[in-house]
């Protein structure tokens, strides 16, 4: 009899361990299904491998070198005048963390904070050799980034390995709790005349870009259009940014590969 029950017991367990089994398989398969990034692919080797988005980041920084001998000649007696730049995608290439969420199956933000840690970030082409020139003629630059305030060391490390300008405490401005940069902004136009401000994303230059829709965003570039080139200079990111959030309505939970497809126009 206690044989029985004790066969009847190890049988029991057995099909625990395999119900487990079977749920911990099922699970890691939603996992890599959640974390298939693959779609990132040619949008990473693009800012990778072509020379044509080198070219787009040199001509964006001409052009921006341009606009600050514009301002200076100007008024060459200026004073207090700076330029407010993004750094992600903006002055630093954060290109190898996009590829390790398709090759290792991350989920942003996972091992994003690793990644900064190891302050390994290699310049955007174009942008150092900017900055310095622009701080050679007596203009302050100031790093506005949503990066998290645990960031701001690695971040500042970064910087002044590659010998970015300004790179200190005082000059990058992480985020607190708020997205928005606008107070960050205001805060340097306090003390500063901002003649240049650059970035990746729209909301980058101002709030009215920022958590809108996709319509919204055209009309309000097309409003804009004339800032652009002008005190606006836009790097080209085709990762990740606000523009992709807004096809989702900021919702990711929901079968976006879907509604990318739905959004693409054929003939």
């Amino acid at each position: 009899m206690k044989t029985k029950q004790f066969l009847l017991i190890i049988a029991a367990m057995s099909s625990i361990v395999l119900v487990s089994c079977k749920q911990t398989n099922t699970t890691t398969k939603e996992a890599n299904k959640e974390a298939n990034n693959d779609h990132l692919i040619m949008s990473i080797l693009y800012q990778q491998r072509a020379a044509e988005y080198e070219a787009m980041c040199y001509q964006s920084y001409n052009l921006a070198k341009q606009i600050v001998d514009q301002k200076l000649k100007a008024n060459p007696k200026a004073k207090n005048l700076a330029i407010i730049t993004d750094i992600d995608e903006t002055v630093l290439d954060n290109s190898p963390y996009e590829a390790a969420l398709v090759i290792k199956k991350y989920v942003f933000p996972d091992k994003w904070k690793e990644w900064t840690s190891l302050a390994n970030a290699k310049p955007i082409p174009g942008s150092l050799d900017f900055f310095n020139y622009a701080a050679s003629k007596g203009v302050t630059i100031f790093y506005i980034t949503n990066r998290d305030t645990d960031e701001k060391h690695a971040t500042i490390e970064n910087l002044k390995k590659l010998n970015f300008p300004f790179a200190d405490s005082v000059h990058v401005m992480t985020r607190d709790s708020i997205s928005s940069k606008e107070i960050r902004r205001n805060k340097v136009r306090e003390n500063y005349d901002v003649i240049l401000y650059i970035g990746d994303n729209l909301a980058d230059f101002n709030d009215s870009y920022l958590k809108t829709s996709m319509d919204y965003r055209h009309q309000t570039a097309l409003e804009q259009k004339d800032s652009f080139g002008s005190i606006y200079i836009v790097l080209p990111n085709a990762m990740y940014g606000e523009w992709e959030s807004a096809m989702y309505n900021f919702n990711y939970n929901q079968n976006t590969d879907s509604i990318r497809r739905s959004l693409l126009i054929t003939f």
